[in-house]
């Protein structure tokens, strides 16, 4: 509704100094001071000049409407983020797998198989790191003495099929978040 009425505007001021043209120039023709051509020349500039601000008008009307989007898009771009915290734990895993990585080609070159180590590689949770990542995150919902009996590992072979089965808010999420880096351990992994 405002912005209708906002597009009214310029259309309104427009008639308005047309009108007041039309009475002053009027005025200015019957007393002989302005030829009848001038005058109706000069509505014709006017009506050009009402146009013209009305195109520009409308434009910044539009530039105005992207306001709040720009304004969204600038505080999501300021927003604090974790690529640091992410940076580190990146390098650990790196440092982490390609030991791992080495120690698997000399096993396999060993054993005289061929192939790539990562194809080798398992994926596994500590319970440490399961227990520290959960706390570090601070998730209001999750009660973390559910945390106290972890144990041992999550290990997950490469091509093994694995569900994670237990009654609602045990951490079956969480051991996902954690696997897809959505929730970020303190120290490396």
């Amino acid at each position: 509704q405002i912005m209708t009425n906002n597009r009214y505007v310029a259309r309104w001021l427009e008639q308005f100094f047309l009108s007041l043209y039309t009475v002053v120039g009027g005025l200015e023709v019957a007393r002989g001071a302005k030829t009848l051509g001038m005058f109706l020349t000069n509505v014709i500039v006017v009506l050009e000049i009402g146009e013209t601000y009305r195109g520009l008008y409308e434009l910044v009307l539009e530039m105005q409407q992207s306001f709040p989007n720009l304004q969204r898009f600038v505080d999501y771009m300021n927003l604090p983020t974790d690529v640091r915290r992410r940076m580190a734990v990146n390098r650990g895993r790196r440092a982490d797998t390609k030991a791992t990585r080495q120690t698997l080609w000399k096993k396999m070159k060993s054993e005289g198989q061929s192939g790539v180590p990562l194809d080798q590689m398992d994926i596994y949770i500590e319970n440490e790191l399961l227990r520290t990542t959960v706390l570090s995150e601070k998730d209001p919902d999750f009660d973390f003495s559910r945390l106290e009996n972890i144990s041992g590992k999550l290990e997950i072979k490469q091509s093994q099929l694995i569900s994670l089965v237990g009654p609602a808010g045990e951490g079956k999420s969480h051991i996902l978040y954690i696997l897809g880096d959505v929730l970020l351990p303190p120290t490396k992994s």
